[in-house]
């Protein structure tokens, strides 16, 4: 009789070790699949590209306006850019009446996001740079892409191209 209450015991004992290294087991495979998520996630975000295009449509003559065609592209167009436009100097370039230096862009329902026109004043002869910024925000961080754009400023309209 003690002999088999003895292997009753032993079957029981390893039942219950099978039966936890069964829920560790499962435990461990979802702690895993969680971060295979995380991490195809953060993949995700650092996948994500930004492309700027730029093109001055005009001439740049000190004190007078140039037109600068900007086209932003991403990958998940479905997000919204956040946009800032600066220069390097302060005195190096101001903005055109009415011109906002940051704002929201979303794409249209194509998924494109509208071409921009910026307009700035060079106040000073020489090469100067505009500064574009375009952010995507994600919960955890954000991508930002950032370009200069070298802006080559004659003293007057008579200048040699």
């Amino acid at each position: 009789y003690s002999f088999i209450m003895e292997c009753m015991r032993k079957l029981w004992l390893n039942f219950l070790i099978w039966i936890l290294l069964l829920f560790v087991g499962c435990n461990q495979v979802d702690t895993e699949n969680e971060l295979l998520v995380e991490k195809e996630r953060e993949n995700k975000i650092n996948d994500q590209t930004i492309t700027i295009d730029f093109e001055i449509l005009n001439k740049p003559i000190l004190d007078e306006s140039v037109i600068i065609s900007l086209l932003f592209r991403a990958n998940d167009s479905s997000k919204k850019l956040f946009l800032n436009y600066s220069s390097v100097t302060e005195d190096d370039i101001s903005f055109g009446d009415n011109q906002i230096d940051s704002f929201e862009l979303s794409s249209n329902s194509r998924g494109d996001y509208p071409e921009q026109q910026i307009i700035i004043i060079p106040r000073r002869e020489g090469r100067v740079f505009f500064i574009v910024s375009a952010t995507m925000k994600f919960d955890k961080e954000n991508v930002t892409k950032t370009i200069s754009i070298p802006i080559d400023v004659d003293k007057s309209n008579n200048s040699r191209d």
